[in-house]
């Protein structure tokens, strides 16, 4: 989906075609959205399962795992980025370092340059999540019981979404035109992963809500549909879209995360499509997501827009574009990650294994 959303090129074919890209284009972009909720499951579903299971929360610990699995990879991307604008763009050392520092920070969803690295808005965002949410269970549990503590999470968690939703409108209200930190800004978005953070509070504390939940899956994918559709036919620019719109997605794909918590692959209609070749294809690609998200928007996909594009029938430029530039984006993807996430994360599981736990699945997370 986020491939899909930085497409290269515009089809030149006949109208049917270039709405459909641009229907993909727009709904691709709501793969933020389920990211952030699926984020927020797993990263909230570490920590409460750390509390629930040991009765404390070391945060230091947590923070030098996040460390091992985000900063290596990214940091190393921000250095080819570095030289590439120094020896493709005639960027000399000092405005590079001007450029780049936000990104070093992680503040680049506050303070730009916005025609740089524009897609590790969400890396910022997410950094940002997993310092606050550590933070504030560790301050709930001190000198309290730790239920006690964790019963007012949901609590917390819905009083944080209100404000962020209420903000936006409020935003929305007092800007004469969108402005793209409108949608990349930490407190007008994080809400979407706390929501992740409430439905892992309740798949822990109240399993039971989850299996009555997981006998009507048709009726939560059509929910998640109903609520992410309107994505097919508005722009992230509509009003609609970065008010109530970010909330219906994150909604909704909170509903699609729910229908498949308890599907076990080759056990009932979902499972079997779990079961697929596919689902399994997909599902490793997945294992290498963090480094095609980090390498496809500023290389892989200039490089085929100039250098491969060209040489295609008009009429091919973009179908087949996208498919090569998808590919290319896998590819590539799954090399970096095997030469350098993935080493790294065999380093920080032997310095510092991990303590609990939701699931296996959560393990590379």
């Amino acid at each position: 989906m986020v491939l899909c959303s930085h497409q290269i090129g515009t089809p030149s074919g006949p109208e049917y075609l270039r709405q459909f890209a641009w229907g993909l284009h727009n709904f691709g972009q709501t793969a933020v959205d389920l990211f952030f909720v699926l984020s927020g499951f797993l990263i909230g579903g570490l920590l409460i399962s750390e509390i629930r299971e040991t009765g404390d929360l070391n945060v230091k610990r947590f923070l030098v795992r996040r460390g091992f699995k985000i900063w290596p990879a990214y940091y190393v991307f921000l250095v080819v980025a570095f030289a590439h604008m120094m020896w493709h763009h005639g960027v000399n050392f000092h405005s590079g370092i001007d450029k780049l520092w936000p990104f070093v920070f992680n503040l680049q969803n506050y303070l730009g340059p916005f025609d740089l690295l524009t897609h590790t808005w969400s890396l910022a965002l997410e950094e940002h999540f997993y310092l606050l949410l550590p933070i504030l269970l560790w301050v709930m549990i001190r000198n309290r019981k730790k239920g006690i503590a964790l019963r007012a999470l949901p609590v917390v968690i819905i009083f944080a979404l209100v404000v962020c939703t209420t903000w936006r409108f409020w935003n929305a209200m007092h800007r004469s035109q969108w402005q793209i930190t409108d949608a990349s800004s930490t407190h007008l978005r994080i809400d979407s992963i706390f929501f992740g953070v409430l439905i892992s509070y309740f798949y822990q504390t109240k399993p039971a809500w989850f299996l009555r939940l997981s006998k009507y899956p048709w009726t939560l994918l059509c929910l998640c549909c109903l609520l992410v559709a309107h994505r097919w036919f508005l722009e992230r620019v509509d009003v609609f879209v970065w008010t109530i719109g970010f909330t219906l997605c994150y909604i909704g794909y909170g509903c699609g995360l729910i229908t498949f918590v308890h599907a076990q692959p080759g056990r009932g209609w979902l499972g079997k499509l779990m079961d697929t070749g596919v689902a399994k294809m997909l599902a490793s690609v997945g294992l290498y997501s963090y480094s095609i998200y980090l390498w496809h928007f500023e290389f892989v996909g200039p490089f085929v827009m100039a250098k491969v594009v060209p040489l295609l029938p008009e009429s091919l430029k973009w179908p087949l574009g996208m498919m090569i530039y998808i590919s290319g984006a896998i590819l590539f993807g799954v090399l970096a990650a095997k030469l350098i996430e993935l080493p790294m994360l065999s380093v920080r599981d032997r310095l510092f294994p991990r303590v609990s736990g939701m699931s296996p699945t959560s393990v590379r997370h």
